[in-house]
């Protein structure tokens, strides 16, 4: 009992290490000894619980955090539907090329854009990066997926960029065969008049 009121503070260490220490060197020593492992060991374990805590209290605010950015995308894509419906007038769930201009004029039409960090400087080569499919048509998926993919100031340009990089490419390997083409004839031809 005295030793877990001299640990827990409920009597002074001196009144008992005084009386241990004139009895012998080594059961005041011991008796320091037993006091700090103790204390160390009580403030360890308060510690832990403290970190525990606080551990579980990061877990919960970054489950919170993950929550809240799925409910701000669900937001987004809610926002970009309902902004290609303002610009389908006839509700046709299809927006061409001088419809998107016709409507990107409406300061209502921009101002969405720019909350939504959609930078549009060229109405044309925008609707051309939305239009997937090369059907001089949007859709909806077309929009709200290309919307999402040029997010941000320079993803449009760079976009609009790989796009042209990627056109220019089909052309140059149908130009290629069809030079190939060409070879190939005048291979024949000229193995004709051997």
């Amino acid at each position: 009992l005295t030793l877990f009121m001299s640990v827990t503070g409920g009597i002074e260490w001196t009144s008992v290490f005084a009386p241990l220490l004139a009895i012998h060197t080594l059961y005041g020593s011991l008796f320091v000894v037993f006091v700090t492992i103790m204390i160390l060991v009580t403030l360890n374990t308060i510690t832990g619980i403290f970190v525990a805590e606080a551990v579980e209290m990061a877990t919960v605010d970054q489950d919170i955090l993950v929550q809240a950015h799925r409910e701000e995308n669900r937001q987004y894509l809610s926002n970009l539907r309902d902004l290609f419906n303002e610009m389908d007038p006839n509700q046709t769930g299809q927006i061409t090329l001088n419809t998107f201009q016709e409507q990107f004029e409406r300061d209502e039409v921009k101002l969405s854009f720019r909350v939504l960090g959609l930078e549009v400087s060229d109405t044309e080569r925008f609707f051309k990066i939305l239009d997937v499919d090369h059907s001089q048509q949007i859709q909806i998926e077309e929009f709200v997926m290309g919307c999402l993919r040029l997010k941000g100031n320079s993803t449009v340009d760079i976009e609009f960029l790989m796009q042209e990089a990627k056109q220019m490419i089909k052309r140059m390997l149908h130009e290629q065969n069809a030079l190939r083409a060409q070879v190939a004839e005048l291979g024949r031809e000229v193995s004709c008049f051997q």
